[in-house]
């Protein structure tokens, strides 16, 4: 089943900073198919990781940015989408939308306004991306 995560907080709570090492922890660990800046901060960037298609979108704070994510998710035919989203509106409208018709499990993480957890957080959604993929190995194992 393909997983959403939403990364949601207000404007300037570190969405962005925390996603972009969550990338640089991925680009460690991953194959990296495609990365785009998408503005001085943000990028969109598709990873390989045990057979499974991981993407991590860093913008969040406007519906345009939502639907650019979404689209970029799709291209690469994505397992795992990360992305960032406001705490109502337009974001977290159209991440819910999208994870409906596509029948897609949607997961919210809320950020707090705290720099020093930045690098903790995107270890915790590395942590959740690695317990999906190892889980769907154990189901694997266990069927044979």
């Amino acid at each position: 089943m393909k997983k959403i995560v939403a990364l949601y907080a207000s404007a300037n709570k570190g969405k962005t900073t925390t996603l972009n090492k969550l990338i640089d922890l991925l680009e460690a660990v991953a194959v990296l198919d495609e990365k785009i800046r998408i503005s001085d901060d943000d990028f969109q960037a598709s990873f390989e990781f045990f057979g499974k298609k991981v993407v991590v979108c860093t913008a969040g704070d406007y519906g345009e940015a939502t639907q650019e994510s979404i689209s970029f998710a799709k291209k690469h035919g994505y397992d795992i989408l990360v992305t960032a989203t406001r705490t109502r509106g337009e974001t977290t409208n159209g991440i819910e939308n999208f994870a409906n018709k596509n029948g897609a499990e949607l997961l919210w993480r809320g950020k707090e306004d705290n720099e020093e957890k930045n690098g903790i957080i995107a270890a915790e959604l590395l942590s959740l991306i690695v317990k999906d993929i190892a889980s769907e190995f154990e189901d694997f194992i266990s069927n044979e």
